[in-house]
């Protein structure tokens, strides 16, 4: 069976299985649980192993003319982060089918091509202007066209996490929520009854803390990895 990704009911899910919530009552409804799956998770674990995605930026997309600031578009409403990488060519040619230049039409003539402008085009550098603006340079110009990859905060149907990453995810959503229980519970630490004094469970939750810092080390570790991160090669 092939795996259709992440959902928000397999996260609660996972989440109430092991702090036992499907036995007892516990002190955040399922609500408040995915609020805070959302509003705190998802933005971290995003710096980390953000969603990746492409859009074509144009001419026509800047800004203030002869400024070289393009607007990005805007894609579903998705907070972006950052830019991973930019890249300019005549993507007209490939991108839109009306012709080809002369001389281009197998592979073995586009490699030429690319050789030839790696080696005479001006490198390309970005700037980018939170939240939906980027500098490029040489300014766009033409048929040319940009080739953005965009960094965002993944969407909150979590399909976009990928099945190597699903466990992570899960792993620090559950400390999330812990770690929303710990001061509720150690307030009330001890609750007085008919039946005498009556300990909550911390030991889990207290652990959380700690245990969500290992494993945000573990993810900037991991990060570092990514062949998409930018790298710094000393000679």
């Amino acid at each position: 069976m092939s795996y259709t990704g992440l959902t928000p009911t397999d996260v609660l899910r996972h989440i109430k299985r092991m702090i036992g919530s499907i036995v007892y009552d516990i002190e955040l409804s399922d609500d408040e649980m995915m609020s805070v799956v959302f509003q705190h998770t998802l933005p971290v674990f995003s710096k980390y192993f953000p969603y990746r995605f492409r859009v074509l930026v144009s001419e026509k997309d800047e800004v203030v003319q002869g400024k070289a600031c393009y607007l990005l578009p805007d894609i579903d409403n998705l907070e972006i982060t950052g830019i991973s990488k930019v890249s300019i060519g005549n993507f007209y040619n490939y991108t839109y089918n009306n012709g080809l230049i002369a001389g281009l039409s197998n592979p073995y003539d586009n490699q030429i091509y690319a050789d030839f402008k790696s080696v005479t085009e001006t490198p390309c550098t970005w700037h980018y202007l939170a939240p939906n603006h980027i500098e490029i340079f040489p300014k766009l110009w033409f048929k040319n066209r940009a080739v953005v990859t965009v960094k965002a905060v993944h969407p909150k149907h979590l399909r976009t996490i990928k099945q190597s990453l699903r466990d992570e995810f899960l792993h620090l959503a559950l400390l999330d929520v812990l770690e929303s229980l710990y001061p509720i519970r150690k307030r009330f630490e001890n609750i007085s009854s008919p039946y005498g004094s009556i300990s909550l469970f911390l030991e889990q939750v207290e652990r959380a803390h700690d245990e969500r810092e290992q494993l945000l080390e573990k993810f900037h570790e991991n990060s570092l990895r990514d062949s998409e991160a930018p790298k710094i090669f000393i000679g």
